[in-house]
C-alpha cells in the first residue's frame, strides 16, 4: 500500500512542477518576455525536469532497481501526456513518439540517480 501512495505522490508532484512551469511560461511568452529559442527551450525543459524530479524522488524511496522506478513513474505520466495531447489534438506524429521516449529515457536516468544518491547516504 505505501508503495502506491508513493507512487502516486510523486505522480502528483511532476504533474504540479509539470503544470506551474507551463503556467509561468505561459504567463511570460504572453507578456513578450520569453521569445523565439527561450521560449522553445523553456517547452523542452519544464517537462524534462518534471520527469526527472518525480522519478528522481520515486528511485530514492525505492529499494532497488531504480531505473525500473523510473519508466514505471516515467510511463504512467507519458500515458496521461498522450491521452491529452490525443484528446486536443487527435493527430499522432512520429517526432510525438520520440518526444515521448526521450521522456521515458530522462524518468529512467532519475530514478536511477535517484536509488544511487539513496544509497550513498548509508
Amino acid at each position: 500500500m505505501q508503495m502506491w501512495k508513493n507512487l502516486g505522490i510523486n505522480i502528483g508532484i511532476s504533474l504540479l512542477i509539470l503544470l506551474i512551469g507551463t503556467f509561468f511560461v505561459s504567463l511570460l511568452s504572453f507578456f513578450n518576455i520569453l521569445k523565439g529559442n527561450l521560449l522553445t527551450i523553456m517547452k523542452f525543459l519544464i517537462p524534462f525536469l518534471s520527469f526527472f524530479i518525480g522519478s528522481f524522488k520515486q528511485g530514492k524511496e525505492s529499494k532497488k532497481k531504480g531505473f525500473l522506478e523510473g519508466l514505471k513513474i516515467g510511463s504512467i505520466l507519458v500515458f496521461i501526456l498522450f491521452i491529452f495531447n490525443y484528446g486536443i489534438y487527435q493527430t499522432f506524429h512520429f517526432k510525438n513518439l520520440l518526444y515521448y521516449f526521450l521522456l521515458l529515457f530522462i524518468s529512467m536516468t532519475g530514478g536511477i540517480l535517484g536509488i544511487s544518491k539513496r544509497i550513498e547516504k548509508k
